[in-house]
């Protein structure tokens, strides 16, 4: 979650200062959350519209794409060292990879395909999500922060549209993973999400005082 938050927290710098070292600040940090976990790619949809929003002339410029690219690529290098152990001998991993293809399936999560999306859609909503709520989010925020979470993201979605399509798709990625995902310690995987709710948590609380404020 450290990784996750620095990223956000510089992407959302680079949107109020313009300095380039935040978005590849950003950029990097994204990258480097690869090797991590590669749930952090739910953010990538919300990091895009925001930059593409925030400065589309500069997000799209050839230089800024290619550095981008060049991150994106040593990020996935990463993994690289999975085939370098898997071809040395009496080396234990969680999943081998001797060549590239059998790579590429563990970076997919191919050896936990029969957890990954586990359930129907019923189960998802009537079952999955209300027991997240019930045994991870409530307990976390409790309701009155869950009430001021969604309070605050109405209002970045309505007031500050970039900053809200950047928490919300990256929060609602990682949240449907999680309760798509048949594991005992799914709550882990919540963390960015439950990161992002607390933002919000923080957004709403600041306009719920500026309307009781004389």
């Amino acid at each position: 979650s450290a990784i996750v938050a620095g990223m956000l927290l510089a992407l959302l710098a680079w949107g109020q200062t313009g300095r380039a070292g935040f978005f590849f600040t950003s950029m990097a940090l994204f990258a480097a959350g690869l090797g991590n976990h590669t749930t952090i790619v739910g953010f990538a949809p919300g990091m895009a519209l925001y930059a593409v929003l925030t400065n589309r002339r500069f997000v799209l410029r050839a230089r800024t794409l290619a550095i981008a690219t060049l991150m994106l690529f040593a990020g996935l290098l990463q993994y690289a060292f999975i085939i370098v152990r898997s071809r040395q001998a009496d080396t234990y991993l969680e999943s081998k990879a001797t060549t590239v293809g059998e790579l590429v399936g563990v970076m997919a999560g191919k050896q936990f395909g029969n957890r990954l999306f586990a359930f129907e859609w019923r189960a998802v909503l009537f079952d999955r999500v209300p027991l997240i709520v019930e045994r991870v989010l409530a307990p976390e925020l409790t309701i009155p922060g869950l009430a001021l979470a969604t309070v605050g993201g109405a209002w970045l979605l309505r007031r500050r549209l970039p900053e809200g399509l950047l928490l919300l798709l990256g929060g609602l990625a990682i949240a449907g993973f999680t309760v798509n995902y048949s594991v005992a310690d799914s709550q882990v995987f919540l963390i960015p999400a439950i990161l992002v709710l607390w933002t919000g948590v923080a957004v709403g609380a600041e306009q719920a005082i500026r309307i009781v404020e004389p």
